[in-house]
């Protein structure tokens, strides 16, 4: 998400607001103010509900990859020691990776 698409329904709110306080304050801009101010409102009730399905759905997905990642890390304190999910290349418990205990060693170009 764009950081500045949650900042869109705020400014439609305000333009709304500054609209309806010009219309208060001057007599002859009320009745021209008053039907954008009702046909702009519900445009910004729209922006919010739309930016707070997307953020929700957003929180929702991270809470299920956190209680992913929780699980997978139990899962891996339960296994016995030296296998907690060490990565290729990773150390292992004696200092020494895996991929250079499988390398053969290079040879030097021939000339």
């Amino acid at each position: 998400m764009k950081p500045i698409s949650f900042w869109v329904p705020a400014t439609v709110c305000a333009v709304i607001s500054i609209g309806a306080l010009v219309g208060s304050l001057v007599p002859e801009y009320s009745k021209i103010l008053r039907p954008a101010f009702y046909g702009l409102l519900p445009m910004c009730f729209y922006f919010v509900g739309s930016i707070l399905s997307r953020m929700h759905r957003e929180i929702s997905r991270l809470r299920h990859r956190v209680a992913r990642l929780e699980q997978s890390q139990q899962k891996d304190a339960q296994r016995p020691d030296g296998e907690h999910g060490r990565r290729a290349g990773s150390p292992g418990p004696d200092g020494e990776d895996d991929l250079r205990k499988q390398r053969k060693p290079v040879q030097p170009p021939v000339n």
